[in-house]
């Protein structure tokens, strides 16, 4: 079988649906698939991931942008070329994708669709009339024309399952990638709670600082990480300063993966507020590092909860009493929650078993 993984963009500011799908191309060819990864937008992948991926076997394309007419020729091209059993296509609304989709159909190729989250009813209010008028135009269509489609969880399945969609879904969520040895702590005298996301308001900042200036944690800093490619920085940073806890903050950008790692295991714990996430990287990345994490039922980690941190709802109050909680743990407490996360994601969300379970949805849907 020979798969297509399609995505519009492969930049890392587009943060957990880029490590995902890179993961599971790099996955699926190191266990004997035929895999092709194709990006519509060139130049956003460093020349040393290309590399790994086509050491591992993945046949990696880029296209010459993401407007719809290159992307319908580049589609055109590609797939007349490589001919497929199935076409993935990652996320929804882009434009590229939609032209992957029509050319797709057009040859009579199966497409699987992963949302990533974008039906979910929150993601749905942000830009609402663009989104109603792109359902309208063409999304409607290419949703109906999928042959099946993957949700991470049980969750993102009910948001498709809402949108009056019978194809098959496929669960299957996500995974992580993460080094066979973690960098060695080198912790500073302050206890340190870290978020680490896209800097976009409905990943929960500014709810955060409300929290942060009601608790007060002595001897706590709050440093954030991920690219502000929404321009949300200013915002978080005025309301920083509003409250008067500007310097407990730091802020310190989008983080290579080797800072990632040292990152997150100089920390204490790991603060995730979003509003709605269909998996949640960061929060599995946080969880593989040993850290115990506070996030809300906005993202599918129920199974956290009073076992490797805190799954909430996501509101001042609630946010405030486990920020209590987890601060005023012992070291040793905050540690024993860290072991059962690693121990977590070492049973479920690793690669090769979720690279197993898509290939099995994949078989059974393309015979």
């Amino acid at each position: 079988m020979k798969i297509l993984l399609a995505i519009w963009s492969l930049a890392s500011e587009n943060g957990g649906p880029t490590r995902s799908t890179l993961g599971l191309a790099r996955t699926l060819a190191e266990q004997g698939k035929s895999v092709v990864l194709f990006s519509n937008v060139p130049n956003r992948v460093p020349q040393a991931t290309i590399q790994e991926l086509q050491a591992k076997g993945v046949d990696f394309r880029e296209g010459n942008g993401s407007d719809f007419f290159t992307a319908l020729k580049d589609s055109r091209t590609l797939l007349s070329e490589i001919k497929p059993d199935v076409v993935h296509i990652q996320g929804l609304w882009k434009l590229a994708s939609h032209a992957m989709n029509v050319v797709a159909c057009y040859l009579e190729i199966p497409v699987i669709i992963s949302p990533r989250g974008m039906l979910d009813p929150w993601a749905l209010s942000v830009k609402k009339w663009k989104k109603r008028l792109g359902m309208f135009l063409y999304q409607k269509h290419d949703l109906k024309r999928a042959i099946a489609f993957h949700a991470t969880a049980t969750a993102e399945a009910e948001h498709i399952r809402d949108f009056g969609l019978k194809q098959p879904i496929g669960i299957v969520p996500n995974a992580v990638s993460y080094p066979e040895e973690l960098p060695i702590v080198n912790k500073t005298d302050a206890k340190t709670a870290f978020f680490m996301s896209r800097l976009h308001p409905g990943k929960g900042l500014l709810l955060l600082a409300e929290v942060w200036a009601k608790v007060k944690p002595t001897g706590w800093r709050m440093m954030v990480a991920g690219a502000d490619s929404y321009g949300h920085k200013v915002e978080v940073v005025s309301k920083l300063k509003a409250l008067g806890i500007e310097n407990d903050w730091i802020f310190v950008g989008e983080l290579d993966d080797e800072q990632k790692w040292q990152a997150l295991v100089n920390a204490d714990l790991f603060i995730h507020p979003s509003a709605s996430e269909n998996f949640g990287i960061s929060i599995a990345e946080a969880l593989a590092a040993g850290l115990p994490v506070i996030t809300t039922k906005g993202c599918p980690w129920a199974e956290i909860e009073g076992q490797c941190g805190w799954w909430i709802e996501r509101n001042v109050d609630c946010l405030s009493r486990v920020m209590r909680e987890a601060i005023s743990l012992s070291d040793d407490e905050r540690r024993v929650m860290g072991e059962n996360g690693k121990r977590l994601i070492q049973e479920k969300y690793t690669w090769p078993a979720v690279a197993q379970q898509m290939c099995a949805f994949y078989e059974k849907l393309v015979k």
